[in-house]
């Protein structure tokens, strides 16, 4: 639908800001797990361990049948899986507990305290708040007295966290708050707040742009411009990284890891001469249970093609650069 005037369209801004983003209902991707649970309360959780419920007694008043589902992931600031929990829409007598268990890599370049647990409600949009955080045990937990989907989520980022660039050339780095208002702070334990849609974090809110190695950085305010080295550089990937202001003093590090390179495979051994494989298209193969990927190895700079190079590693690619 197109709009005559500006100012209607600022009121459309306004409602999705005011209300979040409303995204699909995700794709049931496996069974998942089931179990009869009672008054006296119990446990479930996922197939793959990543998610666990706590019933405590009296939550249900008979024996009930819970289960956890593994769904696709629509939540727009989502990160890593997201789950199904049944009976869907049942409201509870007493809070259960739903934790995640998470791997650091899993939030790489955004510190645990932007991170939280978020739901999507009825109308689409998925509901954020702030978690209570086990470093030891390595999870993150809210309560609740409603199954609905469910996902981890980053309230800001930094938009690349990883990327490639070809030597001499640039990339535009962001920060972006995932939340449906303007305060980019920590999501709050047992605050919900709407999520998305995705918009550039307020200027106020950067302290300082940081280049830790090869190549030049032009920051303006929440986006910074990267330009690469004109040959590969000592250090890689280049990290770079931007301070922001938090409540009082508080202070949060974001960073993003920028390899310099170009396409196919570059490496050194025992910090010789840069190498780089071309790869042709398609070519990873599998076999046997095994990923081959296959390049011919050229000199960075001009010259003929004078070897080949072959990785091998065992079950399939989850993604990276």
């Amino acid at each position: 639908m197109l709009f005559s005037s500006c100012e209607k369209d600022s009121q459309v801004d306004d409602i999705i800001e005011m209300h979040g983003q409303v995204t699909p209902v995700g794709d049931v991707q496996e069974t998942g797990t089931t179990t009869i649970i009672g008054v006296s309360g119990g446990t479930i959780q996922s197939a793959d361990g990543h998610l666990h419920l706590t019933i405590p007694a009296g939550a249900v008043t008979e024996n009930t049948s819970f289960s956890v589902q593994h769904i696709s992931n629509t939540n727009i600031a989502g990160v890593g899986e997201a789950y199904r929990l049944l009976p869907h829409g049942t409201h509870f007598s007493a809070p259960i507990t739903v934790s995640f268990a998470y791997d650091t890599a899993d939030f790489e370049g955004t510190p645990i305290s932007a991170v939280g647990i978020a739901f999507q409600d009825d109308k689409g949009i998925w509901q954020g708040s702030g978690a209570i955080h086990d470093p030891i045990a390595n999870t993150l937990s809210v309560s609740t007295t409603h199954f609905s989907d469910w996902s981890l989520f980053k309230s800001f980022a930094i938009n690349p966290v990883s990327a490639s660039v070809e030597p001499g050339k640039s990339l535009t780095l962001n920060v972006v708050n995932c939340m449906s208002d303007e305060d980019l702070i920590p999501p709050v334990p047992g605050v919900e707040k709407p999520i998305g849609p995705q918009h550039s974090a307020t200027t106020k809110y950067i302290k300082e742009w940081k280049l830790g190695d090869e190549g030049v950085l032009k920051a303006n305010g929440a986006e910074a411009d990267y330009t690469a080295p004109a040959t590969m550089p000592s250090k890689n990937p280049v990290a770079v990284s931007v301070s922001l202001k938090g409540p009082g003093n508080g202070q949060y590090l974001l960073v993003s890891n920028i390899y310099i390179g170009g396409e196919g495979i570059t490496f050194r051994i025992d910090n010789g001469p840069w190498r780089r494989g071309t790869i042709p298209q398609g070519g990873v193969v599998e076999a046997a249970g095994f990923q081959n990927l296959d390049a011919v190895i050229e000199p960075l700079s001009a010259g003929d093609a004078y070897g080949a190079l072959s990785l091998k590693w065992s079950g399939y690619p989850s993604g990276g650069i």
